[in-house]
């Protein structure tokens, strides 16, 4: 049962990385700041 709220939470981090790559600031105002930064970042590492 434990696996099921680890894949949920791991689903909606997913979730909001993706909106935020895709431009949806209405959607993550919060998130913008730390968790989207941190995938933006990592994203651009990836790339170069």
């Amino acid at each position: 049962m434990l696996d099921l709220l680890f894949v949920a939470v791991g689903v909606l981090f997913f979730v909001v990385a993706i909106l935020y790559v895709f431009g949806c600031d209405w959607l993550v105002k919060e998130e913008k700041t730390n968790l989207g930064g941190y995938v933006k970042t990592t994203l651009d590492k990836a790339e170069n």
